[in-house]
């Protein structure tokens, strides 16, 4: 049964987003910071690879939204959706924060007893937001320059559209060091 709630992610954590899918198996979101794309790269330490959630304001109790942010660009960037073809539209891009429905991603299950954590037999979660809304789901395509993330129909349901969202430290603590 796919979840039809969004959840409520802890904003105060970073974490790495990994995919589920088997083409992209071990592999995590990451940020190309030269060019603001996003990309697909094998599990490791970078900081490009550590992202944080930060909640929309002023939105329904029911329907929790966020804003999708690298540790590497902070609270200026944000993941967004790229109106090319309007609602149609699939490619994504890390810009410029701002009150954009493309910028506005909710977390969803895809089985009723998902928890968002470190135990990946339970987290498997889809990236939907209010732009294109929750017929298109955050996935990976396998392009020719490599693994890139992108928006996908949820009738293709393939298994990259499927999230690991794995807790990998107190977003506090990392600021901090940054400002060292």
């Amino acid at each position: 049964m796919i979840g039809d709630l969004s959840f409520r992610i802890d904003c105060t954590r970073i974490y790495r987003l990994v995919s589920n899918g088997s083409r992209a198996a071990e592999m995590a979101l990451a940020l190309d910071p030269s060019k603001s794309e996003l990309t697909m790269l094998p599990i490791g330490t970078s900081p490009t690879q550590l992202w944080y959630f930060s909640l929309v304001p002023d939105r329904e109790p029911s329907h929790y939204a966020y804003w999708i942010r690298n540790i590497v660009r902070g609270d200026d960037y944000s993941v967004d959706v790229i109106n090319d073809n309007d609602t149609e539209s699939r490619s994504l891009n890390f810009t410029n924060t701002g009150r954009y429905t493309g910028q506005f991603w909710s977390i969803r299950s895809w089985e009723s007893d998902s928890r968002i954590g470190g135990n990946r037999e339970h987290s498997d979660f889809r990236l939907t937001n209010d732009f294109t809304g929750l017929k298109r789901c955050f996935s990976v395509d396998n392009e020719p320059t490599g693994f890139k993330a992108k928006l996908r129909d949820l009738t293709d349901a393939t298994e990259e559209m499927r999230w690991s969202i794995i807790d990998v430290g107190e977003l506090r603590l990392l600021k901090e060091d940054k400002e060292d």
